[in-house]
């Protein structure tokens, strides 16, 4: 198959970046969580029928997604829009990039909050990112999930609530946040131990 561009990219620019562990945590390569979310835009974001293209589209801002904020170049210089401009990235890919890269100046909350007037392609992604983390999230750190669960709860499903109907997306979105909302860290623990 072809790898995109921006695959390529989130490979080599995250691969021996870690994500923060919290406490209870496993060590998990910044490069997993991309490809997460492009498993799921690929296999579970096609009960909506998309456009070829806008799954196209969509897998190629989620490689890249999580580039700005944490995604490092050869160790320690942080990769900045200006990077992936240079390096032949659609310019629209790189406004929706920096459309989910929350800025250095703005708290959680206004970050998450400012999410209401993105653009729906955005909304989306940010909602299945949102997923993706519950999914993933460390096992027995009750005060982590309490906290990450309110925010989902607040911000991100009535994000997923304002997509457009017509497409399914909203009907989606929220089914697959609310699902991954029951996977509290001990129920999670109890399936794997039956």
């Amino acid at each position: 198959p072809v790898i995109l561009l921006e695959e390529r990219l989130a490979k080599l620019w995250m691969t021996g970046f870690r994500k923060s562990i919290p406490p209870g945590g496993s060590p998990r390569s910044a490069w997993a969580h991309p490809q997460d979310l492009v498993r799921v835009l690929q296999e579970e974001f096609v009960v909506c029928k998309p456009e070829a293209q806008v799954t196209e589209y969509l897998t190629r801002v989620a490689w890249i997604h999580d580039i700005l904020e944490d995604g490092h170049l050869r160790g320690s210089t942080l990769v900045t829009e200006e990077d992936l401009l240079f390096q032949d990235v659609d310019a629209q890919i790189v406004r929706d990039v920096v459309a989910l890269s929350r800025r250095t100046t703005e708290s959680k909350d206004e970050y998450l909050a400012r999410f209401i007037y993105a653009t729906p392609r955005v909304k989306l992604l940010k909602c299945i990112d949102r997923t993706c983390n519950l999914r993933e999230s460390p096992k027995h750190v009750y005060a982590w999930w309490d906290r990450y669960s309110a925010s989902t709860r607040k911000y991100i499903v009535p994000l997923a609530r304002s997509l457009p109907n017509s497409e399914g997306w909203s009907v989606w979105a929220t089914s697959i946040l609310e699902h991954a909302l029951t996977l509290r860290p001990s129920q999670r623990m109890n399936q794997v131990t039956l």
